[in-house]
Order: C-alpha cells, then structure tokens, then sequence
C-alpha cells in the first residue's frame, strides 16, 4: 500500500529525535546501551580499562545480593550438575545479582556452558554479554553470531537485536531487508519494540518507502497491548526480573493518533483491516495450539 503525496507536517515530527534514540533502545537487560548506532564495521568500541568487561554494568560486580540465598544454591548445584536451564538461570543471577554479588564474568561463563549446550535463552543471554562487553570483551560480531542461534530457535528479542545489527551493520554487513525480516518475525511473536520499531520506520520512509497503512497498523498493534509486558520472551528465563513497562506502548499510541490526520479514508479502512486479519491469525493460532494440546491430553488419559 503506497501513501499519498501528503506531507506528514504534524507534531509528530518534533518527536523524531526522542522516539528514533527510545526505539533503538534493547530494554531486555540494559537500557542505556544504543541498539541502533553508527556502524563500526563490526569492531569493539573503545572500552574503559577497568573491569572484565568494558561497561560501567560489568565493572559493578560488587552488589548487595538479595537477602534469601537459598535460591541461589539450589541453582548452582544444579548447575554444577549440568544442567542447562539451571545454568542460564545462574546466568542471570549473577548479572542482577539475585543471591550473590553481581559479577559479569561468572554472568558469562554460566550462559556459555548453557549455550553450548543449545539453550535459545543463554544463546540469548551470552549474545547480550558481547554486545554490551559484560563480562567478556565487546564484540559485535560474536554477539551477531549467538543472536542468530537464538534468533533462528525462535526468540523473539534475538530476532529484533539481530535486525538491529543488519540495521546498523554492527558485526554483521548492513542489510535492510535482512533487519526488517528479522525485525517484523518479533513484532509477530508480540514484541513491542519490534513493533514500535516497524511503525517508526514506516512512518518516517526510513530504510523503507513510506507507508502509513504499514505504520498505523505496527502502532496500533503496539498500543493494543495496552502496557503488558510486550518485551516478555517465553524463552528468555531473565524477564521475570525485569518489571513491564509501558514506555513504547505510551508513544505508539501517541504517534498513532497523530498519524491518523495524515491518513486518507481508505488507507484508514485498509490499516484496520490488516489490524483485523493480524489479531485473527494469532488468535486462530492460539486456539489451534490450544485444541492440539487438549487432544493430546485426551489421548493420553483416554478420555475421548
């Protein structure tokens, strides 16, 4: 759906800077780190020297752990037993530092062994650590390398960060129609940043042709979450750390209403249409997974 010859000349533009800088951001683990920036070709930043890992997050290893360490040892024993999962779980322990002291190297050790063993959240997990230079010194393309794991297990936040990466061309080389592959597979698992990315691009043409039937529906559909936990990952076990937000949710319905006075009726009809048929597949899909899981049941317990 092309957009007409309108000029979107509403408030909106005066939003530009602030919502591109809040839309490239990775809120998953640490929000003060660019997912979007000038490409580098790949090459670590310059890092302080202090610390194991180059940000100021991997050289505060020293924290108040939380006062029930219980958790924590039942953890690492398991984990010590090799354990995947209770190894990415003590993964994120050590970089929130849930019972024990923050620590960005131990951080980075626990979600490798986990990802070795081809567990998408500490293949998620480690990818972070490169990226940020927590624990490990920062590498993008090492980081690109573990997101594709996890990107191609399905996790909704290694497709956005991946996209991220061939927007920007950090450790991988630039490809737009890479980034926006990898980035719309997210916003349909529900990510809302990958969401609100896809309506930013849309609406302002950026990397793509303009089109605001595409970027009232990505707003729509990140304002119709209404302030849940959009960036919950079913396989990223660090969320239930983190609190939901409503950040992206607020300004996807601001500069969806905003863009609708730059609409015309039928690109308004067609936008909710596709709004429409979009909540239908997911809830068809839902539904279906739902029934093959009570058939399964049934045919488990004989119950018919």
């Amino acid at each position: 759906m092309k957009s007409t010859a309108r000029i979107w000349t509403l408030p909106l533009l005066s939003l530009l800077a602030v919502t591109l800088a809040a839309a490239s951001l990775a809120p998953r683990r640490d929000t003060n780190t660019p997912g979007e920036a000038t490409p580098n070709n790949g090459q670590s930043e310059p890092k302080p020297a202090a610390g194991a890992g180059g940000d100021m997050d991997s050289q505060q290893i020293i924290a108040s752990p939380s006062p029930d360490p219980a958790p924590f040892l039942e953890t690492s024993a398991r984990a010590e037993s090799g354990d995947a999962s209770a190894q990415a779980e003590l993964g994120c322990m050590y970089e929130h530092g849930q019972g024990v002291p923050r620590d960005g190297a131990e951080s980075a050790k626990w979600f490798r062994k986990a990802a070795e063993q081809g567990l998408p959240s500490a293949e998620y997990g480690l990818a972070e650590c490169y990226r940020h230079g927590r624990g490990v010194p920062q590498d993008y393309v090492e980081a690109a390398k573990w997101y594709r794991k996890a990107a191609r297990r399905g996790v909704a936040s290694a497709q956005f960060d991946l996209g991220v990466s061939y927007f920007t061309g950090r450790g991988v080389p630039p490809d737009n129609a890479e980034a926006l592959k990898l980035c719309r597979r997210a916003a349909e698992q529900g990510l809302e940043l990958a969401r609100y990315q896809l309506g930013i691009r849309y609406g302002f043409g950026i990397g793509v042709p303009q089109d605001y039937v595409e970027a009232y529906k990505w707003f729509n559909l990140a304002a119709a979450q209404n302030g849940t936990n959009a960036d919950c990952d079913p396989n990223d076990i660090c969320d239930s750390i983190h609190e939901p937000g409503s950040t992206y949710v607020s300004a996807a319905i601001q500069l969806r209403n905003e863009i609708v006075h730059a609409m015309t009726r039928s690109q308004m009809a067609e936008a909710q249409r596709l709004c429409l048929e979009f909540a239908a597949r997911k809830e068809g899909a839902a539904s279906k997974q739902a029934n093959s899981q009570i058939l399964v049941s049934s045919s488990q317990t004989h119950i018919w």
